[in-house]
């Protein structure tokens, strides 16, 4: 199965970051990262907080809904974009390989997949 690491942040907003992760070009799991967003879940079951969730949370693929169902994501506050993105990848169970170099304001940031995740 290939799968793809994405990466968006808005250079306007402090700390206003996106990782994702697609298989066969569908989002399945992700880690938003948004000051004062809120992810409003609908269909997603009891697993899942009603009422909304705000960031940062975690968003994953669930049968029948989609991506659409999120939980709160603890312990992120202070850290910086790069231990955020280790921590997704060792999520993800993804071997981050390059050296990290923070992404420059109006730069996007593009890693190899066959280099940057395994």
């Amino acid at each position: 199965m290939r799968g793809t690491l994405w990466l968006s942040y808005n250079s306007a907003v402090d700390r206003c970051w996106n990782f994702h992760l697609a298989l066969e070009g569908e989002r399945v799991f992700g880690w938003h990262f948004k000051p004062g967003g809120k992810h409003r879940n609908v269909g997603c079951g009891a697993r899942f907080p009603t009422g909304g969730v705000r960031a940062p949370h975690e968003q994953v693929w669930v049968d029948g809904v989609g991506f659409r169902c999120a939980h709160p994501l603890e312990g992120m506050d202070g850290l910086s974009h790069e231990q955020i993105l280790r921590a997704f990848c060792e999520r993800t169970n993804m071997t981050f390989l390059p050296i990290y170099r923070a992404p420059r304001v109006g730069e996007q940031l593009t890693l190899d997949p066959g280099q940057a995740a395994s």
